[in-house]
């Protein structure tokens, strides 16, 4: 008895597969699978005659650019996190050959549903080594927060799985046909009922206010103009209510402190240093370089623009806003880069891995699924 298996149904299977891509056990496997997939996603470029969307070139610029810069400066443990955008790449190539065989809607719901195993196996270990574990003392929130087996911070789960939310219902509302029917199933509704709730028990506060504001938005899309008035004049005066409870919490005051060592931060760069960053290195080396003491500036991090100067300096900056352009054509591409640029006010992982695998689908979403009559014709 001989068992075939099909080059499709592999594709398929690594799809689903790297919804898993942070778990520490199969991380650095993925990342090399993803680089050597790089080689043959150029050559069914060629063979196929495929065009190349000029955003894809920028992302891969940009991630080329920033190992040099690492490399000049000293590769470090950390500096491992750039390869996350070579998840762009490899999941576009995955999607690429997959497309081919399946409809867009299967390969999306096969990386969907492999995140929401992912992230409850996350938040049950999670909640396992706090419950269970007598040597944590749930003295607050911050408790249920800081315990988990995958991530030190579930700040990192809420962006992820926002991501994997707004991507979900933007997908929803803006398909047609089949997709549409597979996206607004009775079964994939309640799968996002139960990712919202996933959003809500990561406890991050951004990640929350954007899941609320963004659902908020539906709904008023929905209602007549009478009712959108009394909303909009509602939510007015509820953002009284919810200033004067974040104007005493601690971590939301701690953002004006960033905001000010960002400002000397920039002052103390020297021109090199500004322009071209000093790659993706640990706080204690960047401080290092740029002559500051890290005891002095706390969370630094947490700024998206402090860790786009710091890793990659005004050039960096010019190619993100270049990918930025040129995926502005796809509503659920500008979407996704909102919803990114709003939680790096907060928190964000400048290589998420998550940000980098939506946006790979939401340019084959852009290009391929409105336009499928000959799929050698789409572009990436």
């Amino acid at each position: 008895m001989q068992i075939k298996i099909k080059s499709s149904s592999v594709c398929l299977l690594l799809i689903f597969l790297s919804a898993f891509y942070q778990l520490p056990v199969v991380k650095f496997n993925l990342t090399f699978v993803s680089l050597t997939l790089l080689p043959f996603f150029a050559f069914v470029c060629w063979y196929k005659r495929l065009a190349i969307k000029v955003g894809f070139v920028f992302v891969i610029s940009l991630m080329l650019y920033l190992v040099f810069v690492t490399l000049y400066f000293g590769w470090e443990g950390g500096s491992y996190s750039i390869i996350n955008i070579a998840f762009y790449l490899s999941t576009l190539f995955l999607l690429r050959v997959s497309v081919q065989y399946y409809s867009f809607g299967t390969c999306f719901v096969a990386f969907y549903f492999g995140s929401l195993l992912f992230y409850t196996y996350e938040l049950i270990s999670r909640f396992y080594n706090v419950f269970y574990e007598e040597s944590v003392l749930v003295s607050s929130f911050y408790v249920l927060k800081m315990n988990g087996t995958v991530f030190n911070d579930t700040n990192v789960v809420g962006l992820n799985v926002l991501f994997l939310f707004i991507m979900s219902m933007s997908f929803a509302r803006s398909s047609a046909g089949a997709l549409n029917h597979q996206l607004n199933s009775f079964y994939f509704r309640l799968s996002q009922l139960y990712l919202f709730i996933l959003i809500i028990l990561t406890f991050s506060r951004a990640a929350i206010i954007i899941a609320f504001a963004y659902c908020f938005y539906l709904f008023i899309l929905r209602v007549n103009l009478v009712f959108k008035f009394i909303f909009l004049v509602g939510a007015f005066f509820a953002m009284f209510f919810i200033v004067n409870i974040i104007s005493e919490d601690t971590s939301f005051l701690s953002r004006f402190s960033i905001v000010n060592n960002f400002v000397v931060f920039i002052y103390n760069m020297g021109f090199t240093e500004f322009l071209f960053g000093v790659g993706v290195l640990s706080w204690t080396s960047i401080y290092q370089i740029i002559g500051l003491d890290l005891s002095r500036f706390d969370f630094v991090g947490h700024l998206f623009f402090f860790q786009m100067l710091a890793f990659g300096g005004v050039i960096f900056l010019i190619n993100f806003l270049f990918i930025l352009i040129f995926h502005s054509n796809s509503k659920s591409g500008l979407l996704l880069f909102c919803v990114y640029l709003l939680l790096g006010l907060s928190y964000i992982e400048l290589f998420s891995y998550m940000f980098w695998g939506m946006l790979a689908f939401c340019s084959i979403y852009s290009s391929c699924y409105f336009y499928r009559s000959n799929i050698n014709e789409c572009i990436l």
